[in-house]
């Protein structure tokens, strides 16, 4: 058992330090001291001196045993804490590096990407706006002029694609939320958020940021 266990101590995998600790099987070796001084203890008055000191040999080998393996014990489970927790910890570093790997692609992919598709966004957004102000224009002249012209009234352009789905019929334009990047400038609800400048003007917070953590200031 202990020629196993010397080679497992020099291993610093949680796994196998666990596997060497459950080899330790302390009660045995406790009964096998046991069965040595009794052993001993009935030889005092029956066995010669010879066998008295054999006995006393066994006790020693047993006590030996025991004392190695709660020795054994104590080690390896300071062992196994500091491994787990340096596996725990090493676990921990390789979720964060991949962490910081996908942000940096993201940041990365955005920065070069959404310019453009937000451009695009506008676009349809402000295609589908004129759109619906030519089919108001016409809606309301058939609705006042009372002449049959053989035409029906128009649907908005949202109607094609989100009529069935929702009650509340949403146009793309108002759904849209374009932050602010470079050169191009906020668009549609966005609008509406409250900067920096804005909040620090009207509460006293927001103030500089470092590093993207905003320091929030307080009159």
């Amino acid at each position: 058992m202990f020629d196993k266990l010397r080679a497992l101590l020099k291993s610093n995998n949680s796994n196998d330090i666990a596997e060497a600790l459950a080899s330790i099987d302390i009660p045995s070796l406790e009964g096998a001291l046991e069965i040595a001084r009794s052993r001993r203890a009935d030889l005092l008055l029956t066995g010669s001196k010879q066998d008295i000191l054999a006995a006393e040999a066994v006790i020693d080998e047993a006590r030996i045993d025991l004392d190695r393996a709660v020795a054994a014990t104590a080690e390896l489970s300071r062992r196994l804490e500091v491994s787990r927790a340096e596996e725990s910890a090493a676990a921990f570093f390789g979720r964060y590096e991949a962490a910081v790997s996908v942000r940096d692609a993201a940041v990365s992919r955005i920065r070069s990407e959404y310019p453009d598709l937000a451009r695009k966004l506008q676009a349809l957004a402000e295609a589908e706006e004129a759109a619906d102000k030519a089919i108001e224009e016409v809606n309301e002249e058939l609705a006042i002029s009372g002449v049959e012209y053989g035409r029906p009234t128009l649907r908005n352009v949202s109607h094609d694609f989100w009529h069935e789905e929702y009650v509340d019929q949403p146009t793309l334009r108002d759904s849209i939320s374009l932050p602010p990047m470079g050169d191009l400038p906020a668009w549609g609800r966005t609008l509406g958020w409250l900067t920096r400048t804005k909040a620090f003007a009207l509460f006293g917070i927001g103030g500089p940021v470092d590093d993207g953590i905003p320091k929030h200031q307080f009159f």
